[in-house]
């Protein structure tokens, strides 16, 4: 499955869990944890509409930073 299928599962149950519990969609984020994942899927997450990246390794996120420099919009979480 590819990130945007992914992306798309998720915000379908997303949208269940708020239908049953009473909240709106738009009040969840979705932060893309990048930990083993390489550059290229993190810039594919990226264009999929995901602007919120979590890596846990200071590494890591200055790589994909680097990689992703051209980027407008992207949050970086170090988590």
């Amino acid at each position: 499955m590819n990130v945007t299928e992914n992306l798309s599962v998720i915000q379908g149950n997303i949208e269940q869990a708020c239908a049953r519990s009473g909240r709106h969609p738009e009040d969840i984020r979705i932060i893309a944890v990048t930990k083993y994942v390489s550059e290229e899927r993190t810039k594919e997450a990226f264009e999929a509409g995901i602007r919120h990246i979590g890596e846990n390794r200071a590494e890591g996120l200055l790589n994909k930073q680097s990689h992703m420099q051209r980027q407008d919009g992207a949050v970086w979480h170090f988590i």
